[in-house]
């Protein structure tokens, strides 16, 4: 008996090993990652928090500003704008107004998302994601974002308050921020948004592994047109391509989800909700409560605010992920199926 049980716990040590020998080329794809989107990702947070302002769509924010400039009422507006943004921080606000949340954020959430969703796939459906089908996929994908969310929902509070604070009051710190949202809220104040953020994660992680393998046969046969033979450059076009398909495909399902999410995190910062920080934090009841009213004053539109950069922004990430996996892993010896 003694004999069969030492087998079965080296299968499990190495079941583990190779298991966190993924985390080196998940994290270094996951790095590159959120800091090439980085930039796309402000223009879409701060048109997503203006849903339940004037603005919603690109278009919409160009002849704003336009408008706004002719008539010298640029600032006197409810919406916190592209433009008003720079004019507060200047263009390098852009590549470092809450870049260290945000990268943080990203990165992390992408290393525990692409690290746990094999794992998820394989407790849940008893074989790897190389044999699971998109629905086993999608439903992985949807489970194994629960502790992501539980780790990013404080920085995720944190990047939409320092790229909205126009006036300097935290200096950019993420410290400062958090300290003054528990100093006033509690602990609960830190947590404002989960439930959105958990239903917008669970929407485009399951979206996205579900699509990934059919948008890859997809884009295969699309560039076998022009490059017939399998190459390394060939393998990477293919992966970009899906990654960017099925990054936009969960866009297009989790885009009321973030809407809501940000202005779910807006409110609790003002410090002007009639809602407890409890109810801001876990009540899903708020986040329809919140996107009912967001369609009623906007319509659908405005539960699409920001869709046109959070397509660009999800599509992006998804693309590069995809993409550099897979290279980063062969270029580390990295063998165990990841997506």
């Amino acid at each position: 008996m003694a004999a069969s049980v030492a087998p079965a716990a080296a299968a499990q040590k190495a079941k583990a090993g190779s298991a966190f020998e993924t985390l080196a080329p998940i994290s270094a794809a996951c790095a590159v990652t959120a800091v090439a989107m980085y930039p796309v990702d402000v223009v879409r947070a701060l048109k997503m928090a203006s849903a339940t302002g004037q603005g919603c769509s690109f278009a919409n924010g160009i002849f704003w500003v336009i408008k706004n400039r002719r008539h010298g009422t640029m600032g006197k507006s409810k919406e916190y704008t592209v433009s008003e943004f720079i004019a507060a921080h200047g263009i390098r606000g852009m590549l470092s107004q809450g870049v260290v949340p945000e990268v943080l954020r990203a990165t992390g959430m992408r290393i525990m998302k692409f690290f746990f969703f094999p794992l998820t796939h394989e407790a849940m459906w008893g074989k790897p994601t190389s044999k699971g089908t998109p629905i086993e996929k999608g439903i992985a994908g949807g489970v194994a974002v629960i502790p992501e969310v539980l780790a990013i929902t404080t920085l995720e509070l944190a990047k939409i308050g320092l790229q909205l604070d126009s006036q300097g009051k935290y200096g950019n710190s993420v410290g400062k921020l958090v300290a003054d949202v528990r100093a006033k809220q509690g602990l609960a104040g830190t947590m404002i948004g989960w439930q959105a953020v958990q239903l917008r994660q669970t929407l485009w992680t399951g979206t996205y592994f579900a699509t990934l393998d059919y948008f890859k046969k997809v884009s295969n046969d699309a560039l076998s047109v022009v490059i017939p033979e399998k190459t390394p450059t060939k393998t990477a076009l293919v992966d970009f391509a899906a990654g960017f398909l099925a990054g936009v495909a969960g866009a297009a399902i989790n885009t009321p989800a973030d809407v809501v999410r940000t202005n779910i995190q807006k409110e609790g910062l003002s410090g002007t909700s009639k809602d407890s920080a409890l109810r801001l934090a876990l009540s899903f009841g708020k986040v329809f409560e919140l996107g009912k009213g967001i369609y009623a004053q906007k319509g659908l539109g405005g539960l699409y605010a920001g869709f046109g950069f959070k397509a660009l922004h999800m599509g992006g990430s998804g693309a590069f992920v995809a993409m550099l996996i897979p290279i980063f892993a062969k270029m580390m010896g990295v063998n165990k199926s990841i997506m």
